[in-house]
């Protein structure tokens, strides 16, 4: 019981790293960062402009599509083999030397950044990738000390996965979370306490 994180201190964790960019660079960083990324509306704008500035570009996987800085599109394209990408803009950088379990592994992990606890479910639907993927790149990145295995929602409830430093800011909250419900009182609330419990304050003598 005194292990479990707080429902709450996860919430809160989740809306503090979730993605907000607030400019065409601030996404152009996510992009870099989550190396394909599902279409958010609210960012179509800034997306059209990093397309229009050729820094970003759209990957089709088997109808799926994601948006890609177009550093990255190597990356994706060694992740997802039959896409297509356009416009069809070449990285001004030369392609990673690693193989595609690397490259799963580096997709995921840029997800991870901005996600809490999630399932295998959770992250294949983020990302495009098959579960059987995301199974495989949980163990690399968990060799790594990356990631940790558990179930953190829910005792219950499917096994998650999480960022160690996402995991970490869980569990302070938590910690103080625990330590308000113990706080001592002040002795100014203690004699208070004992005044009335000892019916010497006004109205609580018998």
């Amino acid at each position: 019981e005194l292990g479990r994180l707080d429902p709450d201190a996860i919430e809160q964790v989740r809306n503090d790293v979730r993605p907000d960019p607030r400019d065409p660079d601030e996404l152009h960083d996510l992009l870099m960062t989550v190396v394909g990324l599902r279409p958010e509306d609210d960012w179509h704008p800034w997306f059209e402009e990093l397309v229009a500035q050729q820094r970003a570009v759209v990957v089709n996987t088997s109808g799926v599509i994601l948006w890609c800085a177009v550093e990255r599109r190597p990356a994706l394209e060694l992740t997802f083999p039959d896409s297509t990408v356009r416009p069809d803009y070449s990285s001004p950088i030369a392609a990673p030397g690693i193989d595609r379990d690397a490259a799963v592994a580096e997709m995921l992990r840029g997800h991870l950044e901005y996600m809490g606890p999630s399932t295998t479910a959770d992250l294949a639907l983020a990302t495009a990738l098959p579960e059987s993927d995301v199974e495989l790149a949980i163990i690399r990145l968990e060799n790594e000390g990356f990631v940790f295995r558990g179930h953190f929602t829910s005792a219950d409830g499917p096994e998650e996965f999480c960022a160690r430093r996402i995991l970490t800011r869980i569990h302070v909250l938590t910690q103080q979370r625990l330590r308000r419900e113990i706080e001592p009182v002040t002795a100014q609330d203690f004699m208070r306490f004992l005044i009335r419990w000892q019916h010497l304050a006004p109205g609580t003598l018998r």
